[in-house]
């Protein structure tokens, strides 16, 4: 039988790089979607905290049991077009479309604002959700050599990073240019706990602000689609390997997923992971808020958020070395007793 690995072409450069820069759009709308949810449905859609706070809480909880779900779904698919690439594709086109439509403010009332971002949010994070899990799985079928994979996962880790920073840089370079207090003398805004909504000038200022977010959403789709491109024209599905994945078909995807929940190792795994990222969600969520309401700070927040970023960035060399010499599982846990 003829070696496989001998056969085909390796990966080239061009390809590695379609599937790094693949990454780049899905990336930069997570964090900017995390970073000014809660200041944008508080600030800009003139929502009150609570429902800010219930929206954003039901889209990850909506994330969490996509989780579950979906892995299954992949590996279940077999089109003319591959396993992963229509899972990329259709996920890309979804946060394209509600990208475009959540940082929209519709005048209808709070309970109609309600609804419309409880929808959108909800089928974002969906579309999120099955793009990471595909995008992250589209690996296992560039290449079966794990060097080559090894070389793409590289190249996808320093490309993703610097389109994250260029991302939140240019979000928060477009917000700050349509900044409030560069348009109106009320510069703050203020919640009255016996208000349904926050009290504000409803003026030139905040539609100037809501113009800021919108012509930001434009560029955030318009990098999507680039990124989508780049998977679909720069990259190649190996169907040899699509052929011989997903182990036995004829098992039932509910006992699949019964026998994933109740593997005792991978639950201790679920809810280790569930815990630390409440409250990294949360610091995520409500740092905009903090920096604006805490500190007053802001004319600052987009600074405040990009020097995160960098910080973040320029960690993560520091982290594969102490990972490198203590192991995964002990840098692990002496990386998240500090928080």
């Amino acid at each position: 039988m003829t070696d496989l690995t001998m056969t085909t072409k390796p990966l080239s450069v061009v390809a590695k790089l379609c599937y790094a820069f693949g990454g780049v759009g899905g990336e930069i709308l997570w964090v900017v979607f995390g970073a000014y949810t809660s200041i944008f449905l508080v600030d800009v859609a003139q929502m009150p905290p609570l429902f800010a706070t219930s929206i954003i809480f039901g889209s990850r909880v909506v994330d969490i049991l996509c989780n579950v779900v979906i892995g299954p779904l992949i590996d279940r698919t077999n089109t003319r077009w591959g396993k992963i690439k229509p899972w990329i594709a259709i996920s890309t086109l979804f946060m394209t479309v509600t990208n475009a439509l959540m940082w929209y403010v519709p005048d209808v009332g709070t309970g109609g604002k309600l609804a419309w971002y409880i929808i959108l949010y909800t089928v974002m994070v969906l579309g999120r959700s099955g793009f990471s899990i595909a995008y992250t799985a589209f690996l296992m079928f560039l290449s079966d050599n794990s060097s080559e994979r090894d070389s793409a996962i590289l190249y996808r880790s320093i490309i993703i990073m610097g389109g994250m920073l260029g991302g939140v840089a240019m979000h928060g370079q477009i917000l700050a240019s349509f900044r409030r207090s560069d348009h109106d003398s009320c510069d703050n805004m203020t919640y009255s706990g016996n208000s349904s909504t926050n009290s504000s000038v409803d003026g030139v200022s905040l539609e100037m602000t809501r113009t800021g977010y919108m012509i930001s959403s434009a560029a955030v789709c318009g990098i999507l689609l680039l990124c989508l491109s780049a998977i679909v024209f720069g990259t190649t599905e190996r169907k040899d390997i699509s052929a011989t994945s997903g182990g036995k078909r004829d098992q039932n995807m509910f006992k699949t997923t019964k026998i994933v929940l109740t593997f005792r190792p991978n639950v201790y795994f679920l809810l280790a992971y569930f815990f630390i990222q409440i409250p990294i969600a949360i610091g995520h969520g409500g740092i905009a808020l903090y920096v604006q309401y805490s500190l007053d700070l802001e004319d600052q927040i987009e600074n405040v958020l990009l020097s995160f970023m960098v910080a973040s960035v320029l960690a993560m060399p520091v982290i594969g070395w102490v990972v490198s010499k203590l192991g995964r599982k002990t840098s692990y846990i002496c990386l998240m007793l500090p928080p």
